[in-house]
């Protein structure tokens, strides 16, 4: 639709009386610079927005860069189901000052995996 929600986390999600999962909490969303047909690509501006142990790295970058919103929103996802999976998140925040992001961030598994 056009929109990066910028605040995925377990108290964003809800799920109505039919079992359906439902995105809510729209106050950091925003429509994106550039919408494509042909891909996922949502262009928006960085703004530190939403919860910082969610975030993806390019939110954390203050200089007005532009960043895919999907993929920022995928991130988060992803850190939201690790954390509903393993009742723990995979690290701080997604930054090259945390130990845990840096592992996991350099790929190095076998490190990451032996914190958990």
């Amino acid at each position: 639709m056009g929109i990066a929600h910028r605040d995925i986390k377990p108290e964003n999600l809800l799920i109505d009386a039919k079992g359906k999962l439902v995105i809510g909490d729209f106050g950091f969303a925003c429509d994106a610079l550039h919408k494509s047909r042909e891909s996922s690509l949502m262009l928006v501006k960085s703004k530190h927005v939403g919860s910082e142990e969610y975030n993806a790295p390019e939110l954390f970058e203050f200089n007005e860069k532009i960043y895919d919103g999907a993929k920022a929103d995928i991130f988060s996802a992803g850190v939201t189901l690790f954390l509903m999976l393993t009742k723990s998140p995979p690290f701080r925040a997604a930054n090259s000052k945390d130990p845990y992001y840096r592992r996991l961030s350099a790929a190095d598994k076998k490190a990451f995996w032996k914190i958990f």
